[in-house]
């Protein structure tokens, strides 16, 4: 009898060690590894780029957010003989006096259609035209890039105008020569001609600048350009 519970306390005694010896296992038991994130690696990734839309109230000198009129250094023309601003499908500036002989068609698959308009009437004389900017921002130096714009030309009732023969597009950055690129209207009036513009980008912004030429010296025209959401991809 003294045999069997000297045994019985034994396994007792035993069993409790045992549980007491998984429970600090358990305990102790290491936590899983997480890797920490080097804030300092030289890894590279890529920037994607943009350009900001066309998209902003209508008004004679009145901009889309990060848009402005350009005035070259030199030959800075005149805003009151040569306007530039935001318009409407159907109206110069927006406003309900200067309606457009010919309404233009909203660009296919944009959720808005407003865009911005300039004067001109000179070929080579910078102070005889308007011009627009804004900045291509997030470029990795180096790449190759595809801007894709629409340009167009209409007459605004009631005012003296011509149809402008070509849109102008300047893409640069300071100490570079600028990349310069023509959108032809000639035979395209009333309408939106589609420009897809490849160009290496040589910093991380660069300026995007637009004007105008008539098809004559000292013809006055309005032009117009339109720039949609995720208008700028690398390739």
């Amino acid at each position: 009898m003294n045999l069997v519970q000297n045994l019985s306390i034994g396994l007792s005694l035993a069993c409790l060690m045992m549980m007491s010896s998984c429970s600090q296992e358990d305990a102790q038991m290491p936590e899983p590894k997480v890797e920490s994130i080097n804030t300092n690696s030289n890894l590279k990734t890529d920037m994607i780029p943009w350009m900001p839309p066309t998209k902003g109230y209508t008004g004679v000198d009145t901009y889309p957010n990060l848009w402005e009129r350009y005035s070259p250094n030199s030959g800075a023309s005149d805003p009151v003989a040569y306007p530039s601003g935001t318009s409407s499908l159907t109206h110069l500036w927006g406003n309900s006096s200067f309606s457009w002989v010919k309404s233009l068609s909203a660009v296919p698959n944009q959720p808005w259609s407003s865009f911005l308009t300039v004067a001109t009437s000179s070929k080579l004389q910078l102070k005889k035209r308007s011009m627009v900017q804004t900045n291509i921002q997030f470029l990795t130096p180096g790449a190759n890039y595809a801007l894709t714009i629409y340009v167009a030309s209409t007459l605004p009732a009631g005012k003296v105008a011509t149809f402008a023969k070509q849109g102008h597009v300047s893409i640069s950055t300071p100490g570079a020569e600028p990349q310069v690129f023509n959108v032809d209207l000639t035979n395209s009036k009333n309408c939106w001609v589609k420009k897809i513009i490849m160009f290496k980008a040589k910093a991380q912004v660069m300026k995007f600048i637009f004007s105008a030429e008539p098809a004559q010296e000292g013809q006055y025209a309005y032009a117009h350009v339109f720039v949609g959401q995720d208008a700028i991809v690398k390739f």
